[in-house]
């Protein structure tokens, strides 16, 4: 679920492997379906962490505009509050 809500790319990977986590317990295929299981998590993870760089990123480039097109143009608060 993880995935899907903050990269969904890796959310269609994720689904996968936590789709065969109860027919492989249920089969008796434990080691599989721990396997499987610890797949989504780490997928999971990983979405957490790519999100967290995007907007990290996103972050440092709209502070980057702010600052090198100066933040006091036309139409800004401070502008307003004049």
């Amino acid at each position: 679920m993880v995935s899907l809500l903050f990269f969904w790319p890796l959310a269609f990977m994720a689904f996968t492997h936590a789709f065969n986590v109860f027919p492989l317990w249920a089969s008796g295929e434990t080691q599989a379906a721990r396997d499987a299981s610890d797949r989504v998590r780490r997928l999971g993870q990983i979405s957490l962490w790519i999100a967290g760089a995007l907007l990290l990123l996103l972050a440092i480039v709209y502070t980057v505009v702010v600052i090198t097109h100066g933040g006091g143009g036309h139409g800004s608060i401070h502008h307003r509050m004049r």
